[in-house]
């Protein structure tokens, strides 16, 4: 920042990455920085609250502003947005806060709405896109000490005492739960909540909101096998001598040493992800098929349907974004929903059949970091009340 070269317009403001992330983030720190650069131009004050002002005309979707206007700014703000991820190397004041989610969702490659009329929303309900789960806030981990909640996000190890090691994020204190090597251990991760476990074999197990996992301390039998309802991102140790067995509902996935997703959700079709390795894939009624890197599988309709995909679209949710290639807006708020447990109100979401999505969307702790993007992208509005937001085209 101190050696930003002088701004000379309002323009020139709303075309600066730095401006852009301080006033969607508002964070103290950027704020801080800003102040001091004024101080050093006061002659630019002036152009510098216009563009404060013009920026947050756009954040209220543009309320006040003539189309011609609105339209040369949101296109300044893509370009200058879709620009700052090329740069490999972040200036200072950019490095914590990406760790922090900071630059959120525009520094990503920009979220892009266009109209198609691909795809059959027959089947969804008129206003709500998702719902809220019963099962409360915190996280539950079942065992043989009973059950224990937590408010954190968890990491767990089981150790070679076959005990239970639970780390909460943002703590540093451990606990340690005792086990039983006969009776199976169940994490319960309610929406808006995410862990990570590591088994006895060195397995790890990434699991996404709205997930229960059931599994053992010690794989003492001939297979490894665990319980899933949800969504997991696994990566398998290798052990040729025990295969290892993901049980839902609806399917079942053996593997030997492989890296894939799995999803099982009510609300949305089953389906198994492939990254590395092979893995087999069967259900009760329908024979086992077998599925190479880069493919997915999922059931729909009782039959099996085998495709060709970028496997990053699927498991970018354990890196904190979400990943999206014309996938329909009301796919993108049922993710949205799940991963910060909130319920979308579309109104008449005949409306947003045709408004799909394309990039990424980081995933910020706070919702509204996110929606403001979405809203100022895709012309609609919004209002949260509660848990619930209301989501409407202009």
């Amino acid at each position: 920042m101190t050696n930003k070269k002088k701004l000379r317009s309002n323009i020139e403001f709303l075309n600066d990455e730095d401006f852009i992330t301080w006033r969607f983030t508002e964070d103290k720190d950027l704020e801080l920085l800003w102040n001091n650069y004024i101080n050093q131009y006061p002659e630019l004050e002036n152009q510098f609250r216009e563009a404060i002002r013009l920026f947050s005309k756009l954040q209220s979707k543009g309320d006040g502003l003539d189309s011609i206007t609105r339209a040369s700014l949101l296109s300044s703000i893509k370009e200058t947005s879709s620009k700052a991820i090329k740069r490999k190397k972040r200036v200072r004041l950019f490095g914590r806060y990406a760790a922090a989610a900071c630059v959120i969702f525009l520094v990503g490659l920009f979220t892009i709405f266009k109209p198609i009329n691909l795809f059959d929303y027959s089947s969804a309900d008129d206003n709500l896109i998702i719902g809220l789960e019963e099962s409360g806030e915190d996280i539950l981990l079942v065992t043989a000490s009973g059950t224990t909640t937590f408010q954190n996000d968890l990491s767990i190890h089981i150790n070679r005492k076959g005990n239970i090691l639970v780390a909460q994020s943002g703590q540093t204190e451990v606990s340690e739960l005792l086990t039983e090597n006969e009776t199976l251990n169940k994490l319960v991760v309610p929406y808006g909540k995410r862990s990570q476990i590591e088994l006895s074999d060195g397995t790890k197990i990434w699991l996404n909101s709205g997930s229960i996992l059931e599994f053992p301390t010690d794989f003492s039998k001939n297979t490894r096998e665990i319980n899933l309802n949800g969504e997991i991102y696994i990566e398998v140790a290798k052990d040729k001598s025990k295969p290892f067995l993901v049980h839902s509902s609806d399917i079942d996935v053996r593997v030997y040493g492989t890296k894939f997703n799995v999803s099982t959700y009510a609300n949305s079709p089953t389906s198994v992800v492939l990254v590395e390795g092979s893995v087999g894939v069967k259900s009760e009624k329908l024979d086992e098929v077998y599925i190479q890197p880069n493919e997915r599988v999922s059931l729909t309709n009782n039959s099996f349907r085998k495709e060709l995909v970028d496997v990053s679209q699927y498991i970018s949710w354990k890196d904190g974004y979400f990943r999206f290639d014309n996938a329909p807006i009301t796919e993108v708020l049922k993710q949205i929903g799940r991963y910060y447990n909130i319920t979308f109100n579309a109104g008449n979401s005949e409306n947003l059949k045709n408004i799909t999505c394309t990039g990424k969307i980081y995933l910020s702790p706070d919702v509204n970091n996110v929606m403001q993007a979405i809203a100022i992208l895709s012309s609609t509005h919004y209002r949260q009340e509660g848990k619930t937001i209301y989501f409407n085209l202009e």
